[in-house]
């Protein structure tokens, strides 16, 4: 599983399959699923999530990127579809910039 880990973390700005993962790992697509999920308690998409969600609040903290350039290392094309439209404020319910807010003047 570490190698798997430290693949994603890799490719961070990017997307990755479970094919991608499978293949890496000599493992059919089901059983490196089943063997993740055992061993890290995450899905392979929730875990890859969570490591962009991470990065991201780490960034945002920070404070010396914009949102656009947040979403962009990250490898999303899109800043609204980061930020409001779903991935950002559907995972912390609230959008980059009140995290920021939040996490760095207390509001």
């Amino acid at each position: 599983m570490e190698k798997i880990i430290d693949y994603m973390h890799q490719k961070i700005n990017s997307q990755v399959t479970l094919t991608e993962l499978s293949e890496m790992a000599q493992l059919s697509p089901s059983y490196l699923a089943r063997i993740f999920k055992q061993t890290t308690g995450y899905s392979i998409i929730s875990y890859f999530t969570k490591i962009k969600m991470d990065k991201a609040k780490e960034m945002i903290i920070e404070g010396n990127k914009k949102i656009k350039e947040v979403a962009r290392v990250l490898g999303f094309a899109d800043e609204f579809y980061f930020s409001a439209g779903f991935f950002f404020k559907k995972t912390e319910g609230i959008s980059p910039s009140e995290f920021y807010g939040k996490n760095v003047h207390g509001l």
